[in-house]
């Protein structure tokens, strides 16, 4: 396989950082343990993207970006952690966070794209010619022996088509449905892992956009998407249309058609995304946005015990999320 040179440099990149991070640790039980985790973790991407970049068919290139996309999401997992634990300030990790996720996004990509190109590679279904081949004599083959030999022909190739024809079209919407869902999942992740350091909140576009501040001052995150934006889901690492975004799905295989961010307490916020693929099939995932740094608030109870990570399945109309613990699995 060819050598993706930029992406091969950035693993590299990613590594060195978590390699720095990981020497500033203070000395502690708790510190080694998640440190080794990450470090292993962290080195493991890179070099198991380098491994990829030379696989021997298009099949083990796919194996071992998956190996390369599992190693970069528990990178996020342990930032995350250490983050939460207070074990290093959040803004240290934050950078790093993100870029884990970005990698973790490339890759799915491209396992995407060389897949279909698998998919491409089939060679079409021939007719059976075994009962023409049958057919001779040293009369020769009259009118009605043809027309028989083709009828024949016709019903076996039907009774092998249909049933391919159909199992592949059962196959493609069940892949559309998880690329969607996977899409609309790493959206929510990178906004829930954002809530999670920021101090406050704003509500703009109808709901199709939040700013997220961050803690002492630091540059806010912008979250915005839906057709107003053509079909993307955009984060912005300042005010939002400044600088350069981050495309966390490109509007193109996978559309925004709804985004509504719901206000529920000055800490806590309701992020629904509606994500079609290839215009096809239409998914609707939502989670619960914590802000952990923000002001304590009244009139919702004690908020860390309604923290919703995880994700409510298609056409979620559960209404009463802030009254109920759901840890369910986050996105």
């Amino acid at each position: 396989m060819k050598d993706d040179g930029p992406l091969l440099k950035r693993t590299r990149a990613f590594a060195l950082s978590v390699i720095r991070l990981v020497e500033l640790l203070p000395s502690g039980r708790t510190t080694d343990v998640l440190g080794r985790q990450l470090l292993r973790s962290a080195t493991s991407v890179g070099a198991n993207y380098r491994s990829a970049c030379r696989a021997k068919s298009k099949a083990d290139f796919i194996n071992k970006l998956a190996i390369v996309e599992e190693e970069a999401d528990e990178c996020s997992y342990w930032l995350g952690l250490m983050a939460d634990a207070k074990l290093v300030q959040a803004d240290v990790t934050a950078n790093l966070a993100i870029e884990a996720d970005e990698i973790t996004a490339m890759v799915v990509a491209s396992i995407r794209s060389t897949r279909r190109g698998l998919h491409m590679g089939y060679s079409a279904l021939r007719t059976p010619n075994s009962a023409l081949s049958s057919v001779s004599s040293t009369r020769g083959v009259t009118l009605i022996e043809l027309m028989m030999t083709l009828v024949i022909g016709s019903i076996a190739f039907f009774a092998v088509a249909v049933p391919f024809v159909a199992e592949r079209s059962f196959s493609a919407s069940g892949r559309r449905q998880t690329e969607a869902q996977r899409d609309a999942q790493l959206a929510l992740r990178a906004m829930a892992r954002v809530a999670r350091q920021s101090t406050s909140y704003a509500i703009a576009a109808g709901g199709a956009q939040i700013t997220f501040s961050a803690p002492g001052g630091g540059s806010p995150s912008c979250f915005r998407g839906g057709p107003s934006f053509g079909n993307q889901l955009q984060r912005y690492s300042a005010a939002c249309g400044t600088g350069s975004a981050a495309i966390l799905i490109d509007g193109n295989r996978s559309r925004v058609t709804s985004l509504a961010m719901i206000s529920i307490t000055g800490n806590l916020v309701r992020a629904q995304v509606q994500v079609t693929h290839q215009n096809q099939r239409t998914e609707t995932l939502a989670t619960n946005l914590f802000l952990r740094n923000a002001p304590a608030t009244g009139g919702s109870g004690d908020n860390s015990n309604n923290q919703q990570d995880g994700q409510n399945g298609p056409n979620d109309q559960n209404g009463n999320n802030n009254n109920n613990n759901n840890n369910n699995n986050g996105p």
